[in-house]
């Protein structure tokens, strides 16, 4: 096919044109039978008038002067999809991921086959192997909308059910997935801020039990997750006030080491507080003095 005809036909199938493109084709390939382009557009005009088994045919002729290319297979594969036949859909896709795995055509189609066969996962997330123009089409923005809301809904399936048997940090993994698929889910964002609770009720149990190097930990990694929650600022400041007056009570009881390490865990997560600056300074003073003196 010339520059001319390209143009031509593709003005057709832009209007809609579904039978004069079709005639217009069917001439091109009666001088040249073997014009694998042809073929092409004759099965993309018949995909479009939802003509499957017709589209089957032309899509194997596509196949058959172009073997080595993925084009011919994707087509038929759709043409397949259309007629519903997912296990031959299937067979054609495999050939034509083999030919061109990195096509978008390729992604798009595993998309919309995942997506008919209600793999929300494998479909959400084949839309996002697309480019940013390619991810903008209908098609492609209607499988990544509900892909992504059923993927979502089983996903809170999994975080219900985990914290009935008590793995916290698998509901929270499911629920911070969530997110990234939609960061205003009402039901997701309930259950974030939930969970963000209790946490924080943990991290102050820790701190009240004394245990207030395994608070600040929870409560580092609460400011972390949860920036907009309230409660972590004020733990975490609390149980830093208590590994600084546990430094001071090691080094006023000339517990170097002990003074040196308190100062190092809480400067950890907090590397400019001045008081632990200072006490991890001047225990590595006094360490150094008993080093200099076993010389």
């Amino acid at each position: 096919m010339n520059k001319e005809q390209l143009k031509q036909v593709n003005s057709l199938i832009k209007d809609q044109k579904w039978s004069e493109a079709e005639q217009e084709v069917q001439q091109i390939l009666n001088k040249n039978e073997n014009s694998s382009e042809a073929y092409a557009f004759l099965t993309d005009i018949y995909l479009k008038k939802k003509e499957f088994a017709a589209a089957c045919e032309s899509a194997q002729k596509t196949i058959n002067t172009k073997p080595n290319a993925a084009k011919g297979y994707l087509l038929k594969a759709k043409a397949y999809l259309g007629l519903n036949n997912l296990r031959k859909a299937s067979r054609e896709f495999k050939a034509a991921f083999r030919l061109d795995p990195d096509s978008p055509d390729v992604y798009i189609l595993k998309a919309k086959f995942s997506f008919m066969k209600e793999h929300w996962e494998d479909a959400y997330y084949s839309i996002l192997q697309l480019s940013q123009e390619d991810q903008q089409t209908p098609e492609a923005q209607e499988i990544r909308q509900v892909s992504g809301e059923k993927l979502i809904e089983r996903n809170l399936v999994v975080v219900r059910e985990s914290y009935q048997q008590g793995i916290l940090w698998r509901a929270e993994e499911f629920l911070r997935k969530n997110k990234t698929i939609d960061a205003n889910h009402p039901e997701n964002n309930r259950l974030l801020e939930e969970h963000a609770r209790r946490e924080t009720q943990e991290a102050r149990e820790k701190l009240e039990r004394g245990k207030f190097k395994t608070a600040l930990i929870y409560a580092k990694s609460g400011l972390e997750k949860y920036p907009k929650h309230k409660g972590f600022q004020e733990i975490f400041e609390k149980s830093l006030e208590q590994v600084v007056e546990k430094a001071k009570e090691h080094f006023e009881a000339g517990e170097w080491d002990k003074t040196l390490q308190m100062a190092r865990d809480g400067l950890y997560y907090d590397e400019s507080n001045v008081k632990l600056r200072k006490y991890r300074l001047l225990a590595n003073k006094e360490l150094k003095k008993i080093r200099e003196s076993g010389k």
